[in-house]
């Protein structure tokens, strides 16, 4: 079955306050960055404001599903939802994008709309984000003595668990400064392990671009 008719039906009622009195179609989108697992995809689901637990700004609102032809599992803050998914899925995180997986783990651990983490595959993405025609400026100094620990953003299996070092940046909406490394250690029950941040630098950006609607 089409993924996307198991999320309208996982939604039900939802789904149809969202037809309701809407000229355009509603947005079910695919997020290709965050479809880590081998066995399904993520999608988003924008609603209205406080509807779901993902805010969105200016306003608005997001749900995050896990689905494929089988199954629409609908993953929230506060269930335990992506622990089952993760347990099932636990085998294939070893070979999975690092950046992308822990991407999609912080949006359930840590931060929401006003603070949030952008993860980074090295220093080099620090940089590309002040090519033009981008309008962030970089702190060289704290670049300078923040370098040594950076490193990469990687993965590796250590028993029974898969270990995430991401590198981030952390901030609110588009004004993410504070860089930093965050441990991830998935267990093999799904159960995730946030160690404690490790900030390199607390204003890595002189100036970041302005916040568009």
């Amino acid at each position: 079955m089409n993924p996307i008719d198991l999320i309208r039906r996982d939604l039900g009622a939802d789904w149809e306050r969202l037809w309701r009195g809407r000229a355009r179609a509603v947005s079910v989108r695919l997020e290709e960055t965050l479809s880590v697992f081998s066995g399904y995809k993520i999608y988003v689901v924008m609603g209205d404001t406080h509807q779901f637990d993902f805010p969105c700004l200016p306003n608005g609102s997001m749900a995050y599903y896990a689905a494929n032809g089988a199954k629409a599992v609908r993953l929230t803050r506060t269930g335990k939802e992506i622990q089952s998914i993760l347990a099932e899925e636990w085998p294939s995180f070893a070979q999975s994008n690092p950046v992308c997986l822990a991407s999609l783990l912080l949006r359930f651990l840590d931060g929401d709309v006003r603070t949030s983490h952008h993860v980074l595959a090295n220093a080099d993405d620090l940089r590309a984000m002040c090519l033009r025609p981008a309008t962030y400026r970089l702190n060289e100094e704290a670049l300078a003595k923040a370098l040594p620990d950076v490193g990469v953003t990687s993965s590796f299996l250590e028993g029974s668990q898969v270990v995430i070092r991401a590198i981030t940046l952390l901030g609110w909406r588009h004004d993410k400064r504070n860089l930093g490394i965050e441990i991830l250690t998935i267990h093999e029950n799904g159960q995730v392990a946030m160690a404690e941040r490790q900030v390199l630098a607390k204003k890595i950006f002189d100036k970041v671009p302005a916040l568009r609607y």
